[in-house]
């Protein structure tokens, strides 16, 4: 979804972008516990003062995985917060707010899914954990621990 600029308004406007799915698919390719993404998309405000386009909202992905601990494969939904300031690729200064990442335009449109794919990504946790209590595989027996102990442990004792 390409903006023009001059047609941001500065009051803002609230955008949904969908279907990110695929896209989002390619760009994580090289993640091997996301097994499968079913969904993406953002509803975001879009803000411009002059050339600088201000662009805030939540992104969701639904997504298959693999537990890093234990191996778990599960479906879960995910939120992020989508923080970004575009302006024209000659400005030099950025917003003083840490929180907010800075992207340039090419001073005639803003991509807003690519702009949302971006977020999406730098949010997306390195690991991917089924609960952050997970005690994982057994490293002797690889039985997973968040069923119980397993029985390699017992006959230690023994």
């Amino acid at each position: 979804m390409k903006l023009p600029i001059h047609k941001i308004p500065e009051s803002g406007r609230s955008y949904e972008v969908t279907d990110l799915g695929p896209r989002l698919s390619e760009s994580l390719a090289d993640r091997p516990d996301i097994v499968g993404i079913r969904d993406a998309g953002a509803v975001v405000t879009a803000e411009r003062v002059d050339q600088l386009v201000s662009v805030r909202g939540e992104a969701r992905v639904e997504l298959t995985f693999v537990c890093s601990r234990c191996a778990d494969e599960l479906d879960a939904v995910l939120r992020f917060a989508v923080r970004m300031v575009l302006m024209p690729r000659s400005s030099r200064s950025g917003p003083a707010d840490e929180d907010v990442e800075v992207g340039y335009h090419n001073g005639r449109e803003i991509d807003l899914e690519k702009t949302v794919l971006e977020q999406i990504a730098w949010r997306m946790p390195d690991i991917l954990l089924c609960d952050p209590h997970c005690r994982g595989l057994c490293p002797t027996c690889n039985a997973n621990l968040n069923d119980g102990p397993c029985r390699c442990r017992d006959r230690e004792t023994r």
